[in-house]
């Protein structure tokens, strides 16, 4: 795949602008997402030709409204995995989803459910390693920023008793998908490798307790990672089957697709 170009500058007509703006109603962002402009293009030909600009505001983004349970559980589960939560220098705090070309549904996926708290389109890129892969950032919400507080311990990522209480099974299916494998002998891992020791068992007791999902930590070399024992692979089928949507499903077993399959049917 190219790298899809990326211009700098270029001449946006005012017609096209009066469409976007006056017609769709629609902010800068978006905008120049959907030319493939930077976000500074397109406020210098609006204010060039008058335009007004947009304030887009979604549901979620009133400061006194937190995100609901359901959406706070997601989040949750997305940062355990491949997400990341940045802060603004003002203090603002907002989520970073980007992954590989072959995943672009699933970035698509996600760009969908937080779509209340977001008005970037997903764009393409390319990685200082040449890889081409898919991203969108949301919006900076005030929740994200209780959640960093709650993740982020002196620059790295942690895992709390407190974080995973609200872990939903939605939020547990993300993080499977982002970081979760199946090896050649239908053995699921949670690749939870960056976390220490102490996390690890901290979310094993978790995984029991609330989801019946039983555990073992193993060590790859220096790393450790979750190991989901024979007995609990149903369960854990059960749970995140639904959720996992058609490019990931190489991740569940063959007699856990059938399952879903026949109950689908």
């Amino acid at each position: 795949m190219k790298k899809k170009d990326k211009p700098k500058w270029t001449f946006i007509p005012r017609k096209t602008l009066v469409q976007k703006v006056l017609v769709e109603q629609l902010p800068d962002l978006i905008i120049a997402s959907q030319l493939n402009v930077t976000n500074w293009n397109v406020k210098f030909y609006r204010k060039k030709y008058d335009l007004p600009r947009v304030r887009k505001k979604t549901i979620y983004w009133d400061k006194k409204q937190p995100l609901n349970e359901w959406l706070t559980g997601a989040v949750i589960g997305t940062v355990l995995g491949d997400c990341c939560l940045g802060k603004e220098q003002s203090g603002g705090v907002w989520m970073a989803i980007e992954h590989c070309a072959k995943q672009k549904e699933y970035v698509e996926y996600k760009r969908e459910l937080f779509d209340s708290f977001t008005i970037m389109a997903v764009r393409s890129s390319i990685t200082n390693f040449g890889h081409p892969t898919f991203k969108f950032s949301t919006l900076t919400h005030p929740t994200l920023k209780e959640l960093r507080s709650k993740f982020y311990i002196n620059g790295k990522k942690r895992v709390s008793k407190e974080i995973l209480e609200h872990l939903t099974t939605l939020g547990l299916a993300l993080w499977y998908m982002d970081d979760g494998s199946k090896n050649n002998l239908d053995e699921y891992h949670l690749c939870t490798h960056s976390f220490p020791l102490e996390d690890q068992k901290i979310i094993r007791e978790y995984l029991r307790r609330k989801f019946n999902i039983w555990t073992t930590i193993r060590k790859d070399r220096k790393y450790y990672f979750l190991y989901i024992c024979y007995k609990s692979r149903e369960q854990f089928e059960k749970l995140v089957g639904p959720f996992i949507i058609p490019c990931m499903k190489y991740k569940l077993r063959t007699s856990a697709l059938q399952r879903l399959n026949a109950k689908n049917t």
